[in-house]
């Protein structure tokens, strides 16, 4: 899939990429870059998204997830009832 954007926010330091593209294949990020330049390596069957006026911040994932719940209705009613 080829993601392109008016902005790209990149690396460590949030580095920013002007009109620039991130392409993704099985599910993982394989190039950020300049549009242009990345556009080149996306095959042409690829899905495209484009968000021209938009900022894109590769890597950011959801981790606001409760790993520690057990999957009951209500977690926090019965952690008191554990010995």
């Amino acid at each position: 899939m080829l993601i392109t954007a008016a902005h790209v926010l990149a690396g460590a330091d949030l580095h920013v990429i002007s009109d620039g593209a991130v392409l993704v294949r099985e599910g993982a990020i394989a190039e950020v870059g300049p549009r242009e330049e990345v556009q080149r390596h996306a095959r042409p069957d690829e899905p495209r998204l484009a968000y021209p006026a938009g900022t894109v911040l590769p890597g950011l994932i959801d981790a606001h997830v409760h790993l520690c719940f057990d999957g009951v209705v209500l977690p926090w009613s019965v952690a008191t009832d554990r010995p």
